[in-house]
């Protein structure tokens, strides 16, 4: 497992192909650590519960590769789509679905925004 810097609020984590695990955006705010995806391999969970930061995450969509490990790292919201919502597991509560777009400002500017997907097929 390799976390690549972009800028000093920007980096990832790196993909794996056993298990596949697609790639997990990592953007640090002032409160928060934002996720965009959560991979799939174990050892990535693992890494993302040592922030000491609390953390919300994005879903870019449901594919097990992007959301496999949405049980093992502690989050206050999830983000998702509508489609995407379909595949969380029944004991995921905290979360909200993206209709339209949203803005979050914590040192940082992010916005959220519903977008189709041909990948995934859906919002």
């Amino acid at each position: 497992m390799e976390q690549v810097t972009i800028t000093k609020d920007i980096s990832y984590i790196k993909s794996s192909t056993e298990p596949l695990s697609a790639e997990v955006g990592i953007i640090e705010g002032k409160e928060y650590i934002y996720l965009y995806d959560v991979g799939n391999n174990k050892e990535v969970s693992e890494y993302l519960e040592t922030f000491p930061k609390k953390k919300k995450i994005i879903l870019s969509h449901f594919h097990p590769d992007h959301i496999g490990n949405i049980g093992n790292v502690s989050f206050e919201i999830l983000y998702v789509g509508a489609n995407t919502k379909k595949y969380l597991k029944n004991d995921i509560s905290n979360y909200k679905v993206v209709l339209e777009s949203i803005l979050i400002e914590d040192g940082v500017k992010l916005e959220i925004y519903p977008m189709p997907n041909s990948h995934a097929k859906g919002l």
